[in-house]
């Protein structure tokens, strides 16, 4: 398991480093505290990305139309 140490950055020089860690057992060989997990990159950044653009694009065309909408009806 890789990950940074979990204890007070005052109590381990591993913690205080925010080193990367890769123990088997998932604990700190420094002071014996649990291991925080690094997220591991995953392939569904590009999905994540595309999800937020269409969002932004919905949002960016909601805008418009309701400019639009206010400049023929209201004004």
């Amino acid at each position: 398991m890789a990950g940074y140490c979990s204890n007070s950055p005052r109590r381990c020089a591993l913690a205080r480093s925010m080193a990367k860690i890769v123990q088997t057992d998932g604990i700190c060989p420094e002071c014996g505290c649990a291991l925080i997990p690094i997220p591991e990159p995953i392939n569904s950044s590009h999905m994540e990305r595309r999800v937020l653009m269409l969002g932004l694009s919905v949002t960016g065309l909601l805008l418009l139309l309701l400019a639009y909408m206010h400049y023929t009806y209201v004004a």
